[in-house]
This record gives C-alpha cells, structure tokens and sequence, in this order.
C-alpha cells in the first residue's frame, strides 16, 4: 500500500516550492495513466480476446495496448522512487516501503499498490 499520510505531507512540504510539487503532482498523475491503460488493455481483451471478433492483432490494438501498460507501469515505479526520496528528504517513512524494481514480483506488487492507493482517493472523495 502507497503511504497516503506521506503523500499528504509531502505536498504540505512542498507548498512554497512550485518545482517540488510539480514533481508530486507529475508523479501521482502517472498512478492515474498507468490505471488507465491497464483498463484499456483488458476492456481490449474483453472485446477481442474471446474471439468476439475475428480480427487480427493489428486491428486490436493490444500489442500497443501491452506496450503502453509496460511504459507506464516503470514510469510509476519510477516516480515511487522519487517520491521515496523525496520522502527521506523531508524524514517522512516512505510512500512505499516494498522493494521498489522493475522485476517481477515487485512489478506487480507495486501495481496493485497504486490500485489500491486509487481506489482509497475514490472512495474517499468529497
């Protein structure tokens, strides 16, 4: 799980550094990219993987739909990084205490942490 108390503060920290926090703000709205193509690729998989539709794989889209849920994906577990050390910077505990690698199974257990951090903030909302 993303460390949402960590998250908060860091941008209660980062109130007068405009460069900082638009460095948060970049780094959780690749949470939300990520989220996104991952919900393509498997509404494309829903659509065309059960054989709905007899099309080749071009016209699917889900080579590039593969290829864009990978790119963002390191792009998150980029930006947890960052924001891990941002997060030690400003003696914070870390926004996410895993192991923070592209490798498997730390890929997917980064993945279903920013799931899990996204489904708080929508539950959670006002």
């Amino acid at each position: 799980m993303l460390n949402e108390t960590t998250i908060r503060t860091l941008i209660e920290q980062s109130r007068s550094n405009h460069q900082v926090l638009d460095l948060i703000k970049s780094s959780i709205e690749s949470f939300e990219q990520y989220h996104q193509a991952v919900f393509k690729n498997q509404m494309i998989q829903i659509i065309y993987g059960a054989g709905a539709l007899e099309l080749d794989e071009s016209h699917t889209g889900r080579a590039p739909a593969d290829k864009a849920q990978e790119i963002y994906l390191n792009e998150v577990i980029t930006d947890i990084w960052i924001l891990n050390q941002l997060a030690k910077l400003g003696g914070l505990p870390p926004v996410y205490d895993g192991v923070v690698s592209e490798e498997q199974p730390y890929r997917r257990q980064i993945s279903n942490a920013v799931f899990a951090y996204i489904e708080s903030i929508i539950n959670n909302r006002s």
